[in-house]
């Protein structure tokens, strides 16, 4: 499962480290709010303490997924481009392979066949 994560472009060594740092992510946000809340409070704004603390806190929650729908996000179109380039270079004119095959070829770039 481990070798299959790390193919996809997965960060991280184990599922274990993610979390060690999805809670550092949540520790940092959770001094900085706690800090800019007593700011407020100290300079007299105390009622709207408690609703930035609130959004440093949910920041921290949402950093480390946040950060991994984006390192994906990038892998995938770096993935098309190179698939595509891949199937354009195999279906040039002098090239004797089909277009099945480039789609077989393409589809090998990324790890495992999808064809």
């Amino acid at each position: 499962m481990i070798d299959l994560l790390r193919r996809a472009g997965y960060p991280y060594a184990t599922p274990g480290e993610f979390y060690a740092s999805a809670i550092r992510f949540f520790t940092v946000y959770l001094v900085a709010g706690a800090i800019t809340a007593g700011i407020l409070a100290v300079l007299g704004l105390g009622v709207a303490a408690p609703f930035l603390a609130a959004g440093f806190i949910y920041m921290g929650l949402t950093r480390p997924y946040a950060n991994l729908r984006t390192l994906a996000k990038k892998r995938a179109e770096a993935c098309a481009i190179i698939c595509w380039l891949a199937w354009r270079t195999r279906i040039a004119p002098g090239c004797r392979a089909g277009v099945q095959e480039s789609m077989r070829a393409a589809s090998l770039i990324g790890g495992r066949s999808v064809i």
